[in-house]
């Protein structure tokens, strides 16, 4: 008989001490592996064009990650799990059309194709096409910083600012 009763932490819902520690380990590598094939979006190719009043700024949002923007196919139809989007904000720049002060994006897919796609053949490669990339394009008015951040909720924010002279 044990004093006290049983210990349940122990052997039952977690590892015997003596094993602890290797169980941990363990636990830590799975989760910095997942970790770093999660989606990483950034923004690129930025270009402002034309002259006068009146310019034109594109940029490209890509996931250059493993996983895709909503991680697992199972949360992608779900109400909560919104593809990125980006949003503009100008200091002595203004959007000519100010509908297009949030512009959405859908998800993006990452590099992986994961294990059962099908595509792992080599004699049989196939592009899905630019479905890890976005091309966004504004018209802005005036000289100054337009500030773009790209949001979602499964992969935070990021931003940049970019010079209208």
């Amino acid at each position: 008989v044990e004093v006290g009763g049983l210990d349940p932490r122990f052997g039952m819902w977690n590892p015997p001490r003596s094993k602890l520690g290797e169980v941990c380990d363990g636990q830590v590598k799975t989760f910095l592996r997942v970790a770093a094939m999660s989606p990483r979006v950034r923004i690129d190719d930025v270009e402002v064009s034309g002259e006068g009043e009146q310019r034109s700024v594109s940029f490209t949002v890509r996931n250059i990650g493993y996983l895709p923007t909503f991680f697992v196919g199972a949360a992608k139809p779900l109400s909560w799990c919104e593809g990125p989007w980006v949003e503009f904000e100008g200091e002595g720049v203004e959007l000519v059309d100010a509908s297009q002060s949030i512009v959405r994006l859908g998800h993006l897919q990452g590099w992986g194709r994961g294990r059962h796609d099908g595509g792992s053949a080599i004699y049989f490669q196939r592009s899905a096409g630019s479905v890890s990339e976005k091309r966004v394009t504004v018209s802005v008015r005036g000289k100054g910083l337009l500030k773009l951040r790209v949001k979602a909720p499964r992969i935070g924010e990021i931003a940049k600012a970019i010079e209208i002279a």
